[in-house]
């Protein structure tokens, strides 16, 4: 429902904010997280408020995704490739 800038490598979106066509679900992915939390972040919060994803029940959350088993990404992530 919403992308970031397209100047990640080239030319892909920074982020995008995914949901289906109800509403229930929510994604923000993200290229780079570091760098979304230092540049993005302010902006998305801002969108997800205005659609309405406030509060206790559809209030958003970060999940944490550290340690990550790098053999899940097939085919595997060359960044040198973007």
């Amino acid at each position: 429902c919403a992308l970031g800038e397209a100047t990640f490598g080239a030319g892909y979106y920074q982020y995008s904010i995914v949901t289906d066509d109800s509403g229930f679900s929510l994604y923000v992915l993200a290229r780079d997280v570091e760098g979304f939390f230092a540049n993005y972040d302010n902006e998305v919060t801002a969108l997800l408020e205005d659609f309405g994803y406030t509060g206790f029940l559809w209030g958003v959350s970060q999940n944490t995704q550290t340690d990550c088993p790098s053999d899940i990404y097939s085919p595997t992530w060359d960044p040198s490739k973007i």
